[in-house]
């Protein structure tokens, strides 16, 4: 008998659980929402006023991961100029609503904030520049990241020229931080430019000395940028030879980290540039691929 009540007196705590929308199965459906969470779209680069390839993603859950359905998402474009279509607002079965996103039409971030009632708003950025190059997903070449996390998978460089300033991005499959930090996904490595296009001068490109595979760059490097920050969250400007020859502050947001480097440092005409991901003695990633990106010249 003592065994029969301690059995009822259980399965009255659980059902009340249930009913109270405490289920951690999910079985008798979700509790109330408890999370808004990004589920894709956020860190991708653009040409302005053109239209991101994959949208905008947000689910929100219940304190256990349980979809929740029918909650009302409102979607707001908090900077750059882009604009909103096709933005869903009830959560579906899965918990997920989408929005497609149209870049706006001048060079910068561009972000959306998507929000549910009192729950912590979610961010997603994305950045309109002049010059777009993808790099293929999944291709990083070696297993140790920062901390011995899965290195940094780089999936897009892009480029424009902004006022005195050339702007510089990465984008990344997973959120990025800092290469100071040290934590699993900081990002440390090179960007390199050949700003007279001719790859007799300056020095070896360290895309070409460790590149996995076949192909140059065709660059001989004339100044590069030092991805990994210093204490004051700079990045340094080398020479060729090196020497310091100037600093820069990179904005480090979600999947994107970008940076301007002074014209009075690189000029404003054509030159070409690539990236490395990872420490010198352990590059993780390079972008592009096979060859470099080609910059047209300021205004041309």
């Amino acid at each position: 008998m003592l065994l029969l009540r301690r059995l009822s007196s259980l399965c009255l705590i659980s059902a009340l659980a249930v009913a109270c929308g405490d289920d951690p199965s999910g079985l008798a459906g979700p509790g109330p929402p408890a999370s808004l969470i990004v589920v894709g779209g956020d860190g991708q680069l653009g040409l302005p006023g053109t239209i991101l390839s994959t949208p905008l993603v947000a689910r929100v859950v219940d304190r256990f991961g349980v979809p929740v359905e029918g909650a009302e998402v409102s979607w707001e474009v908090s900077a750059g100029g882009c604009a909103l279509s096709q933005a869903e607002l009830a959560t579906d079965a899965a918990g997920e609503v989408s929005a497609t996103l149209t870049l706006g039409s001048v060079i910068g971030s561009n972000t959306v904030i998507a929000t549910h009632g009192e729950l912590t708003p979610i961010e997603f950025n994305a950045l309109a520049l002049a010059t777009v190059q993808s790099d293929a997903a999944n291709d990083t070449f070696s297993t140790g990241g920062a901390a011995g996390g899965a290195p940094p998978d780089v999936l897009a460089i892009g480029t424009a020229w902004d006022g005195d300033s050339l702007i510089i991005a990465l984008a990344f499959g997973d959120s990025v931080s800092p290469a100071s930090s040290g934590g699993p996904n900081a990002v440390a490595g090179l960007v390199e430019f050949d700003i007279d296009l001719d790859e007799m001068t300056g020095k070896e490109s360290e895309l070409d000395t460790h590149r996995p595979g076949p192909g140059s760059t065709g660059m001989g490097v004339d100044v590069l940028v030092d991805l990994f920050d210093d204490e004051s969250g700079d990045y340094l400007i080398f020479d060729w030879r090196p020497n310091i020859i100037g600093i820069t502050t990179p904005a480090v947001r979600g999947k994107l980290i970008s940076f301007g480097v002074p014209t009075a440092l690189v000029g404003s005409g054509a030159l070409r540039a690539g990236a490395i991901v990872g420490t010198l003695s352990g590059p993780t990633d390079i972008v592009p691929n096979d060859g470099s990106v080609l910059i047209e010249a300021a205004g041309g």
